[in-house]
């Protein structure tokens, strides 16, 4: 083999070697940095679960914790409406006598009752003198007053749409519990109800106009009426706090914001 020969021979060999170990050092090299990010990846995601393990298991807690906190209150919220409904039932009584008449005699002739000379049949002034000796409009106060203390301290259990429909239904009864008893013992005829405007404009605060107009458009029956109207409403209200609805609401809701403020 001729010089020249072997000398190419070799720098071909020596290229070849070098190259490979250039090609194993890169590969070495890339191997690492993968193994590194690798690592950091890893690692991250471990933390991650970490956080997210920790994150889980507050969750759980505090939805325990609330599940048990709305147990005990949704029992007090039940003996709330206990003797809310029965302040409601009692507060309906004093109103009653009026029923003797009002269902069976119209806005006009009610107008013709009086203490002194009605005029209306002989045979029905016996029935609108006992209602009027029934009328109580001073334990009316007394009793609305008492049932309003205790039920202030229940405010946090029934809310404040219970709270509101027993304050109004109070001033819708005890208006026209006053309006009459005042008018009749004074003498004078009586002026039917729905023509008092305060009454009507307060009644704006808590009914819909479909309600009050429900209320309104009868020339028989409407102090019935009205009490049925707040009855349903406060019926429609009781059932969604002993359902449960009101509190599986409240719990959803602040479990979406205790997950949120975990996420910030």
């Amino acid at each position: 083999m001729g010089e020249d020969l072997k000398f190419i021979i070799s720098v071909l060999l020596s290229s070849g070697i070098v190259s490979f170990f250039g090609w194993l050092m890169k590969k070495r090299i890339a191997v690492g940095i993968e193994n590194s990010i690798k690592n950091k990846y890893d690692s991250k995601i471990e933390n991650l679960k970490s956080e997210l393990s920790i994150s889980q298991s507050i969750l759980a807690n505090s939805l325990a914790n609330q599940t048990e906190g709305i147990r005990v209150t949704h029992e007090k919220r039940l003996k709330a409406i206990d003797f809310y409904w029965e302040d409601i039932l009692a507060l309906e009584e004093f109103i009653q006598p009026l029923n003797y008449f009002d269902p069976i005699i119209n806005a006009k002739e009610v107008e013709k009752i009086n203490k002194i000379k009605p005029d209306i049949p002989e045979k029905f002034k016996e029935t609108i003198e006992q209602a009027f000796n029934e009328l109580q409009s001073d334990k009316m106060l007394i009793t609305a007053n008492i049932f309003k203390k205790e039920i202030e301290k229940l405010r946090p259990y029934i809310g404040e749409e219970l709270w509101l429909l027993r304050y109004f239904y109070f001033l819708f009864l005890g208006r026209i519990v006053y309006l009459y008893e005042t008018n009749y013992n004074k003498g004078l005829n009586l002026e039917h109800w729905m023509k008092d405007e305060y009454l009507k404009k307060t009644l704006k605060s808590i009914l819909s106009e479909e309600e009050i107009k429900f209320i309104y458009e009868t020339e028989y029956g409407g102090i019935l009426r009205g009490v049925n109207m707040f009855k349903q409403k406060i019926l429609k209200e009781i059932m969604q706090i002993t359902s449960g609805i009101s509190a599986g609401k409240s719990s959803l809701e602040n479990a979406i914001l205790l997950s949120k403020k975990m996420n910030e």
